[in-house]
């Protein structure tokens, strides 16, 4: 997933960046929850970024289900700074294993992300949003016979030629598909 294309598909891992906007002071009890969408599964944190240095550490969330969470405590954005931004980037996996039907062969998945916090004894708390498109193929198979002799009457040692089409009518390209032909006995 990149930012000219908007599009994933299933298997993809998609890179989210959550840009925490925080005054110069000293923030308490800050915290972001982020709903992933069905379908969506973490992978790993890619790395953190506090007002534009590497972190000390790289902050990890809790995971439970398709909710992550970062607890942060207290965050000081240090006066002067010229970057009043936190950064958290992390991969999510777009799931296979039948989350998404099949049709439509597009379907909009929207994240949602909260960052709360206290500052000078107030909750603040700022919802935001992105979405993606999964795009997903739907395969059709047909199947013909042409036996040599040109009708349908097969005689011994006589050879048929079997014709498999797929074909992919959908949004995306279908991986690891497998096809299995099985020939009826005497052939």
């Amino acid at each position: 997933y990149t930012a000219a294309d908007a599009n994933v598909r299933i298997g993809d891992l998609i890179e989210y960046e959550l840009r925490l906007g925080l005054q110069e002071g000293t923030h308490t009890n800050v915290s972001v929850t982020d709903t992933l969408p069905t379908g969506l599964q973490y992978v790993e944190m890619v790395s953190a970024a506090c007002f534009g240095t590497p972190c000390a550490a790289i902050p990890v969330p809790v995971v439970g289900g398709q909710t992550l969470t970062w607890s942060l405590g207290t965050v000081v954005n240090p006066s002067g700074s010229t970057n009043d931004v936190l950064v958290l980037r992390y991969r999510v996996r777009v799931l296979n294993n039948d989350v998404f039907a099949q049709t439509p062969v597009s379907q909009t998945l929207t994240n949602n992300a909260t960052l709360s916090y206290t500052v000078a004894g107030n909750p603040v708390t700022q919802p935001s949003t992105a979405s993606v498109t999964v795009l997903q193929p739907i395969l059709t198979v047909s199947k013909s016979a042409a036996p040599a002799g040109g009708d349908t009457v097969i005689n011994a040692g006589e050879v048929i030629t079997y014709t498999v089409d797929i074909l992919n009518s959908g949004a995306a390209p279908a991986y690891d598909m497998v096809l299995v032909d099985t020939l009826p006995v005497g052939l």
